[in-house]
């Protein structure tokens, strides 16, 4: 048991609600001129709310600040251009490059050597593909290209070899089962032709 310093009482929880509130206590409070609200009531501290005044910004500020931002977006895009005009003549030089190059190692056969190639070439493609002895050019053109013949050549010594009645030029009844028709020979009299058929 806890004897309480005001009133004298023995009891288990001097400092409990219902002890302190009991008549008892109450008088020997106010016995000894004891208020209340020093019992029951903390005084608390309230502190000056501190405002913070909204930043005010004219427009001649807002204008210098838009201006800084947009030169320096405009800045990293002008660098951007620079240097994807830097990777395009890069770019070009090499594709100058590698044209020249390519040119330079096609090679001209003479005739007989040619028609030794174009003949080995057409037997590959007729027997591997089947085609009945009409061989589509644009496939047999392809294998010739291979061996870094010129379009030039290939085009005219397939007109002369047709002149010496070694091989049959002939036209596509229906142009359009022809793939790649675009690399087929055009001649201004009979358009585009698509097929070789060898006649010896």
């Amino acid at each position: 048991m806890v004897k309480c310093d005001i009133c004298g009482s023995e009891l288990k929880n001097p400092s409990s609600k219902k002890h302190i509130s009991s008549k008892k206590h109450q008088n020997a409070l106010k016995a000894k001129g004891i208020p209340k609200k020093t019992l029951f009531e903390t005084p608390i501290k309230t502190f000056p709310k501190t405002v913070s005044k909204p930043t005010s910004l004219t427009m001649m500020e807002i204008e210098s600040h838009m201006l800084n931002v947009f030169d320096s977006k405009f800045e990293a895009l002008t660098n951007m251009v620079s240097n994807l005009e830097l990777r395009l003549k890069k770019i070009e030089v090499i594709s100058k490059s590698n044209l020249q190059s390519s040119k330079v190692s096609e090679k001209h056969l003479n005739s007989r050597d040619f028609l030794i190639i174009l003949k080995e070439k057409y037997n590959k493609i007729n027997i591997s593909e089947r085609k009945g002895g009409m061989v589509p050019i644009p496939k047999l053109w392809h294998e010739m290209d291979l061996e870094n013949i010129s379009r030039s050549q290939f085009e005219s010594e397939l007109f002369d070899l047709e002149k010496e009645r070694i091989i049959e030029l002939q036209t596509a009844s229906d142009p359009k089962i022809v793939r790649d028709r675009d690399k087929s020979i055009y001649h201004p009299s009979r358009g585009l032709i698509n097929y070789v058929i060898w006649r010896k």
